[in-house]
């Protein structure tokens, strides 16, 4: 039988996701987790992940990618539910055991396993690298370096430029973002993020406003924005995946 908490945090997850109009296998690829492991997050299955790190991993990561506080969900998981489910499903957190046999059997077990998963991951990682690197080397080859790029250039600076120059700045010229309830927000000007990241409630950043500037949000019910000192009403409804142009 599931635990209640368990059942609780997995709905919350499915109910972000399907306000969201997201599926599996399009989080998967952003977030490079097994679609099925996205499944067992919902269902609150932590035995068919492969170790409770992992869980715990998935958790934070798919809870921030869908606008919550990842962290926040691992830490409920662990302080109501995992250190008890640790002791009965997985044998290398159990307490200190009396028969010293089955306590030597038990750690070497862990390492064997942990040994499994590292030689896994590293594997992986080198197969993942080892194709970057020829897509890297196939760019240069092709005088397609990004960075060196004079359209690259001059978004970079434009960055540095709106961000440092704040000289003769007044309410008039720059927009503020406040958010009411936790939302992803990205602001972005001529294809550059001006700033991207997660804001908390109670959050408040203000930025040079520049006619042209785009606005996404993740959760458009939960902030409020001035622009020159006028505020927009209206801007989504809470929950609501919203891009806005500020002109």
């Amino acid at each position: 039988m599931k635990d209640l908490y368990i059942e609780k945090i997995g709905n919350l997850l499915k109910k972000k996701r399907e306000e969201r109009g997201l599926n599996f296998d399009q989080i998967s690829k952003d977030l490079k987790i097994n679609p099925a492991y996205l499944s067992c997050l919902e269902e609150g299955d932590i035995k068919k992940t492969p170790a409770l790190v992992f869980f715990k991993g998935f958790l934070k990561n798919y809870g921030n990618y869908l606008g919550l506080d990842g962290e926040e969900l691992v830490n409920i998981l662990t302080k109501d539910i995992l250190r008890e489910k640790d002791d009965r499903e997985y044998p290398f957190e159990e307490s200190v055991s009396r028969e010293e046999n089955k306590k030597r059997i038990i750690k070497i077990s862990f390492l064997a396993f942990i040994a499994i998963l590292i030689i896994f991951s590293w594997a992986r990682v080198y197969h993942i690298n080892y194709k970057k690197n020829i897509e890297i080397e196939k760019r240069k080859a092709s005088n397609f370096n990004a960075l060196t790029t004079a359209k690259e250039m001059a978004l970079h600076e434009e960055k540095k430029r709106i961000l440092t120059d704040s000289s003769n700045i007044s309410k008039e010229d720059i927009i503020t973002i406040k958010v009411n309830n936790d939302s992803w927000v990205e602001l972005i000007f001529d294809n550059n993020k001006i700033f991207q990241g997660l804001l908390f409630k109670g959050e408040k950043r203000d930025f040079p406003y520049k006619k042209g500037m785009r606005l996404k949000l993740g959760n458009a019910g939960g902030v409020e924005l001035l622009v020159k000192g006028v505020v927009k009403k209206d801007l989504g409804k809470d929950g609501e995946v919203k891009e806005i142009l500020i002109d």
